[in-house]
């Protein structure tokens, strides 16, 4: 029998991190999008210091309830970016808190928008579907964050269907002015189609997860600006032996599968959804209650104020990356 882990440990320390998906509206239809993802039937919330108040109070809390000192939280869609009140969202929440944001976006605004708003940023994550992607624009508004000082990373998503092209755009993006990140990511199944790769594709991504690192100086002047790097965690496996694992080697091993072990999720890291409920990706409940807090509550800060511990999981399957990743042990 294979040796599997048993156990993980991330340091996450006093940072908490938050993953919030701020609408299903996108400019690009992947056909390999999580379900819901690009649906376009959420709509960014017009009552934006409403939703701002709530997620402040639920920073305060973790700061009075927890050893989090520290906030990473990422903007995801649908596409962050088509949101008009982004910036000042972005601007309020940082004045609040100490707040590292991060947005993962497909790149497609404008050059000039770029460059008007990349103050807002400390860390984004571009992704490029080979499909919908101009590789030349891609390339110019990761230049423009680096030129800005944010944290940027190229993040090639890899469709098996699309293969050589995806491999060709690694090479384009090798050419960029600077020397910013680049990254792979394999693919999930969805409701619409099924992803399988080759024996060799699941090893090139595996053995090639980051293409290319950013420049050491440039990571070193922004280190403070992102805790992104401080998380691949350490595995216990059943045969004792440890080590460190990538960032995708749960997933390409079929190693997340974690129902019945116990799950740092809540205490690490949450995800608020489209509609406002705080769970983790999956919709796993939070903190041992029975119900979901939901963000949109128009008592959110009356009712928000639960026992921060970990949680048992309850689900088949962990297809989230940095939530496979988190503290979790077999119990």
């Amino acid at each position: 029998m294979l040796s599997e882990p048993i156990k993980l440990v991330s340091n996450y320390r006093d940072i908490l991190n938050i993953a919030y998906m701020v609408s299903n509206v996108c400019n690009y239809k992947c056909s390999y999008c999580f379900d819901g993802c690009n649906d376009g039937t959420k709509r960014f919330k017009e009552d934006w210091i409403k939703v701002s108040d709530n997620l402040i109070h639920l920073l305060d809390y973790y700061k009075e309830h927890s050893t989090k000192k520290k906030f990473e939280i990422s903007l995801l869609g649908g596409e962050p970016t088509l949101w008009k009140h982004l910036p000042e969202f972005c601007s309020k929440l940082k004045l609040h808190h100490n707040v590292s944001i991060m947005i993962i976006s497909n790149g497609s605004r404008t050059l000039d928008w770029w460059k008007e708003n990349s103050k807002y940023f400390d860390q984004v994550v571009l992704s490029l579907h080979i499909q919908e992607t101009n590789i030349d624009h891609f390339i110019s508004v990761a230049d423009i964050l680096y030129e800005n000082n944010v944290v940027v990373t190229g993040l090639v998503m890899m469709d098996p269907d699309h293969w050589m092209q995806c491999t060709e755009a690694i090479e384009q993006l090798k050419t960029s002015k600077h020397t910013w990140a680049i990254n792979l990511q394999s693919l999930e199944d969805n409701s619409k189609r099924k992803i399988t790769y080759t024996d060799e594709q699941a090893e090139f991504i595996k053995v090639n997860s980051l293409i290319r690192r950013g420049h050491w100086l440039y990571l070193l002047k922004n280190m403070f600006k992102s805790y992104y790097y401080q998380k691949e965690p350490i595995a216990t496996f059943s045969d004792g032996n440890k080590r460190k694992l990538q960032s995708n080697e749960a997933i390409l091993n079929d190693w997340n599968h974690f129902k019945g072990w116990s799950c740092n999720i809540g205490v690490d890291r949450l995800f608020i959804n489209v509609d406002g409920t705080v769970s983790g990706t999956c919709g796993q409940l939070l903190y041992g209650e029975k119900y979901h807090y939901n963000l949109y509550d128009i008592n959110f800060k009356e009712n928000f104020c639960p026992v921060i511990k970990p949680v048992v999981c309850q689900k088949e399957s962990c297809l989230c990356v940095t939530e496979v990743n988190l503290t979790k042990k077999k119990v």
